[in-house]
């Protein structure tokens, strides 16, 4: 896959050099940085890469009221290469998955599984006080792990 990126990168250097591509992985930050490439100029893939996990990151922030958990993990992020960059993001068509790693939230003092529980319920309005009118996609019966699914303006309806 890395070396179709390329080929392409090559092609439009010639007949587009004005465009960039942007890597929509939705993978953890230490593995984004493979979209991006091993160095400035070397293996280069992508200039821009959506940062899944600072998105489900600042949801989590908002339904908690803290930054504990976005502060902890941005200091673990890895560095990205010159000429590149995240593309954090609020929402787009996609559901959401909260993307955080067990370690981390163990790590701020958060039960992985209650936090995820927490932030289902919290954007699909069934936590007293939530201002969200989501939907749950893709329940895993199983772990009870889902994904929160509806309009951009679901989980911000409350907001004028």
């Amino acid at each position: 896959m890395f070396l179709l990126i390329q080929a392409f990168r090559a092609i439009l250097r010639v007949v587009a050099p004005g465009v960039i591509l942007k890597a929509e992985a939705i993978v953890p930050p230490n593995a984004l940085i493979r979209y991006l490439g091993v160095k400035s100029t070397v293996e280069k893939h992508c200039e821009l890469a959506y940062d899944n996990q600072r998105m489900a990151l600042l949801w989590s922030s908002l339904a908690t009221r803290k930054a504990t958990l976005i502060t902890h993990v941005l200091h673990q992020a890895p560095q990205l290469l010159v000429g590149c960059a995240p593309v954090n993001y609020l929402r787009n068509h996609d559901d959401i998955g909260w993307a955080m790693a067990d370690e981390d939230l163990a790590a701020v003092g958060e039960t992985p599984v209650l936090h995820r529980s927490f932030l289902n319920n919290f954007y699909t309005g069934r936590f007293p006080g939530s201002f969200a009118r989501g939907a749950l996609f893709q329940v895993n019966p199983a772990t009870g792990d889902a994904r929160v699914t509806g309009a951009t303006a679901s989980p911000v309806a409350a907001f004028p």
